[in-house]
């Protein structure tokens, strides 16, 4: 392994030609705060014409994370679901492909790594790149059905996100008509050793998510359940359609989450769900029925969003294709 060095506290930075393991460095394709993601591909594939190239996602130690998150590795958990997803055969999840480290006498510069199928760009990246800044309704509804069914796989195998958001949702490369769910570091199993749904711990210590994106109750620090999931969801769905939630231009948390919970009723509602179809406000008023042990019906917030379609003379649509 080789790799490139601003100075002796700083993270290995690897380059084109770099050797991991078996892979082959091609080129960085983002960065994060506890690590990079690069594409490689086989060493011993690297002769052929049209080699088949993966994504390598990397992880260093940092000392915050046992604290914040639980966890001291979110590599770990990525691994842990990719491996269940690809067992219940999950279509909206990518493939692990392996996943090892790479030793150092430094703690500090022991790399976790996890090679997996590539995926294009997210959600996100659609949403700022298009007119008004949103997608087209029949896109997001259409995008909505998909994460949906993501979400809904995820929950089956036993794990809530705590962390949905359009940058953790993406196009897949092949086709650019699916939705792929990625960035599992902050997943969270909720059933515990005897497949029951774990009893809620009385306060959480820190704050998990997104505040755009995070429910309330992850707001005011209980237990995160299916249904707050599904709250980052709908969150999610109002954006990618009109392009902008009331709240995103607020920095104060506390203030935040009573501008959430304004959007409940009256003109805080209208706010939020202006250019939205009228469908929406029935999920949000479904999901918000559910609490911490509800299993969610799935089923009906899909229907709910096949009915926006086609109450809006709307087909399934993909704006980039």
């Amino acid at each position: 392994m080789s790799a490139q060095e601003d100075n002796d506290d700083a993270q290995p930075v690897f380059k084109e030609g770099d050797i991991v393991g078996p892979w082959l460095i091609r080129k960085k394709l983002g960065e994060g705060g506890f690590g990079a993601v690069y594409e490689v591909l086989r060493t011993e594939e690297k002769d052929l014409p049209n080699p088949p190239t993966y994504a390598m996602k990397t992880e260093y130690p940092d000392p915050e994370l046992l604290q914040r998150s639980g966890s001291s590795s979110y590599l770990k958990m990525d691994v842990v679901v990719l491996r269940l997803a690809e067992v219940a055969g999950l279509p909206h999840f990518c493939s692990h492909i392996a996943s090892g480290r790479v030793d150092d006498p430094r703690p500090e510069r022991v790399m976790k790594f996890m090679v997996m199928t590539k995926i294009g760009k997210d959600l996100e990246h659609y949403r700022q790149n298009s007119p008004g800044r949103h997608l087209s309704v029949a896109c997001a509804i259409s995008v909505g059905i998909q994460a949906l069914t993501a979400i809904e796989g995820l929950h089956n195998i036993g794990f809530v996100h705590r962390d949905l958001k359009p940058t953790n949702f993406a196009v897949d490369l092949e086709t650019k008509r699916k939705i792929i769910l990625f960035d599992f570091g902050m997943c969270r199993a909720f059933r515990d050793s005897k497949g029951r749904v774990a009893l809620p711990r009385q306060r959480c210590t820190a704050f998990l998510g997104t505040v755009r994106y995070a429910s309330i109750s992850a707001h005011i620090s209980r237990e995160y359940s299916r249904r707050d999931d599904l709250e980052s969801f709908i969150y999610q769905q109002i954006e990618l359609t009109n392009g902008a939630l009331p709240w995103r231009m607020i920095l104060d948390r506390h203030k935040v989450v009573m501008k959430k919970e304004r959007a409940r009723f009256g003109a805080g509602l209208k706010e939020m769900m202006l250019g939205c179809p009228s469908e929406y406000v029935d999920l949000l008023r479904l999901i918000d029925r559910y609490g911490y042990y509800s299993v969610p019906n799935y089923e009906m917030i899909r229907l709910i969003l096949k009915r926006s379609l086609t109450t809006n003379r709307l087909e399934e649509t993909y704006d980039w294709v």
